[in-house]
């Protein structure tokens, strides 16, 4: 990509064009996402404590990446701005009341004109929906899914994957296991008794090993290893 110099600010430079920045008119953004500084001249004094002035070259702007994966930049030392902002208010107008900036492609690093629009709160929602962007909501039946998988020794993060949410989503869904009405349901199924956990978790407070607390009770290691962890049976 070609290096612009100031002059080229409102002409078209091999296919990429570069406006003034609204609001910062040292700042130049170009239609592929670029951003330029003016060069300017700031006085200074020099070593014989008189005052010169001295050149500060212009230069493209080194683009930082921010929340989210959207790409920000420092328009002098205390004014960060988001590059697709920036390219949007230049080459788009003014953005409507309420509306916010979509990347069309759902690649949050590409500030092209060309993959920017304005659009409002739901559309951008429901877009970043449709490419994965963000991630949908669970049903009942996944969660009762979810909650006995857990139980057998599955991983939120094993299966964030396969229902499309991030994995602290299905750790929030399987704490619902401790709560008092879920463990009240879950004894009317369960081999052990409150007392037998009760039980349980005293011996292996003394140190008792695994299996032969598994032994004892009719139930496998994992089981044990569980409630001596946590994952099952905290509540209790």
């Amino acid at each position: 990509m070609t290096t612009p110099e100031w002059h080229t600010v409102d002409q078209n430079l091999n296919g990429e064009i570069w406006k003034v920045c609204p609001g910062f008119p040292d700042y130049a953004v170009s239609s592929k996402g670029r951003v330029l500084s003016r060069a300017k001249i700031s006085k200074r004094k020099s070593h014989g404590g008189k005052t010169a002035g001295f050149a500060t070259v212009g230069k493209l702007l080194k683009l930082q990446a921010g929340a989210h994966g959207y790409l920000k930049v420092n328009l002098g030392y205390t004014k960060q701005r988001m590059v697709h902002g920036l390219v949007a208010r230049a080459f788009l107008g003014v953005r409507p009341e309420g509306a916010q900036v979509n990347h069309k492609n759902g690649k949050k690093a590409d500030n092209r004109v060309e993959n920017l629009e304005y659009c409002t709160p739901k559309e951008n929602i429901a877009h970043a929906l449709e490419t994965g962007l963000r991630k949908g909501k669970l049903t009942e039946e996944q969660k009762v899914e979810i909650r006995a998988r857990y139980l057998k020794g599955e991983s939120c993060l094993e299966m964030a994957k396969d229902y499309n949410v991030h994995n602290s989503s299905l750790a929030a869904v399987c704490r619902e296991l401790d709560k008092p009405q879920t463990i009240r349901a879950r004894l009317k199924t369960s081999k052990l008794t409150v007392q037998q956990i009760r039980q349980i978790k005293t011996r292996l407070a003394a140190g008792q090993t695994l299996s032969s607390i598994a032994r004892d009770f009719s139930v496998s290691r994992t089981t044990v290893s569980y409630i001596k962890t946590g994952k099952t049976w905290s509540g209790v």
